[in-house]
């Protein structure tokens, strides 16, 4: 008697279940709680088409939803669902396969596609049905120390649908449906197709990025060629940056050996032209090749990013004239002891190159050739148009404001 009441408490699991399928026990023995066995394995079957012709092919999914969690997961056994072993008689399998996994939070999904035909005379206006699947699994649950602790076996059975051969749908159906037959395979698909797509649009962007470069750059050397060379002067910005890179590369020259009277008067001409940036005054400049050598007294700067027009530009900036022209006032930007240090610097180089004597001493040199190296950085940086127009702007501003309080 206890072994019909538990074959009838089955038997109406099943039945509960409908077309998604029901979890039903492997073997005669004591069974868990139907709840946790039904949330562990869940099965859905589909079928591209509801009536087929004898020998037409038509395609059937089963998709499969396992749980994943920490406190346990289902570790079904798939062989009686891969193609070359599912059992659909009378269907023959022509084909089949596996997609990849979709993950989630607290679960798993794989599909199986199979391409299914029908053949016999003896099923010509019949509903044929496809075999019910019966996919046994386990659940495993984490253990001490890293160890697993498998269940008992159980079985899931998705029932089976049938299919009307020469008819327009089966007996069991309720509605007339033509739902396309979506896959995993066909999503990603997509995905591959999007991510094709998109690398694409990246690089018609980088194309387009690289049309509008070369088109502010013609536009830049056509505004050039119909100007006059006296109303592009080269930029502040741009004879700072050579200044500081010029002095930069005598301190590496230093290293190696010791100060020479060249290296004296590229370090003069250098901070001769840090004094005009800082006084905002415009430098000498004549048109030059890009390989060509300069004169003493002069730098070779490049104008601007985007350019191909090299320059030699010179100061005759001495000492007096930047401590006149800096009485009162911060050229460039800068405050007043940074101005001080560069008129110190250009002092001792000045000294170096036109005195008879071996002063001033080697060490003298190198400690304004360092202060000549930090003003020169901070003038590139200050001597930008913006930074520029900010200053003059504050300054306008701060002379209307004195003007009204004086009202």
């Amino acid at each position: 008697m206890t072994g019909r009441t538990r074959f009838a408490a089955v038997l109406a699991l099943a039945l509960a279940a409908g077309s998604h399928g029901a979890p039903v026990p492997a073997a005669a023995q004591p069974s868990e709680p139907a709840l946790e066995a039904v949330s562990a394995l869940r099965c859905w079957r589909r079928v591209d088409r509801g009536a087929v012709r004898i020998g037409e092919q038509f395609g059937m999914t089963v998709t499969c939803r396992v749980v994943e969690s920490d406190s346990g997961r289902a570790v079904p056994d798939t062989v009686r669902l891969e193609p070359e072993s599912i059992d659909l008689l009378p269907f023959e399998v022509q084909a089949g396969e596996r997609f990849a996994d979709v993950t989630g939070p607290g679960h798993r999904f794989f599909q199986y596609h199979y391409v299914l035909r029908l053949t016999g005379e003896d099923y010509f206006g019949r509903d044929v049905l496809i075999p019910p699947l019966e996919l046994n699994y386990r659940i495993e649950r984490p253990g001490e120390a890293g160890t697993v602790l498998p269940g008992r076996e159980l079985a899931y059975v998705l029932p089976g649908e049938s299919i009307r051969v020469l008819s327009l749908v089966p007996e069991t159906a309720a509605d007339i449906r033509g739902i396309p037959l979506e896959t995993l395979g066909a999503a990603e698909a997509r995905l591959a197709r999007a991510d094709v797509l998109l690398l694409a649009a990246a690089g018609l962007g980088l194309v387009a990025a690289g049309v509008l470069v070369v088109g502010l750059r013609r536009a830049h050397q056509a505004r050039q060629t119909a100007g006059s060379p006296e109303a592009r002067p080269v930029a502040a910005a741009a004879v700072a940056g050579a200044v500081a890179r010029e002095l930069t590369e005598i301190r590496r020259e230093n290293a190696e050996a010791e100060w020479s009277p060249d290296r004296i008067g590229r370090g003069l001409a250098a901070l001769r032209l840090a004094a005009a940036v800082a006084l905002e005054q415009r430098v000498a400049e004549r048109d030059a090749a890009a390989d060509a050598s300069p004169r003493p007294g002069e730098l070779h700067v490049r104008c601007g990013p985007l350019a191909r027009r090299w320059v030699m530009v010179s100061s005759p900036v001495t000492p007096p004239l930047l401590a006149e022209g800096a009485a009162g006032r911060q050229g460039g930007g800068i405050s007043g002891g940074d101005l001080e240090r560069l008129q110190r610097a250009l002092a001792v180089f000045s000294a170096a190159r036109y005195a008879r004597t071996g002063d001033p001493l080697p060490g003298a040199l190198t400690l304004a050739l360092e202060d000549g190296i930090e003003v020169s950085r901070q003038l590139r940086v200050r001597a930008l148009a913006p930074l520029r127009l900010a200053r003059r702007l504050a300054a306008s501003l701060r002379g209307r404001w004195r003007l009204l309080w004086a009202r």
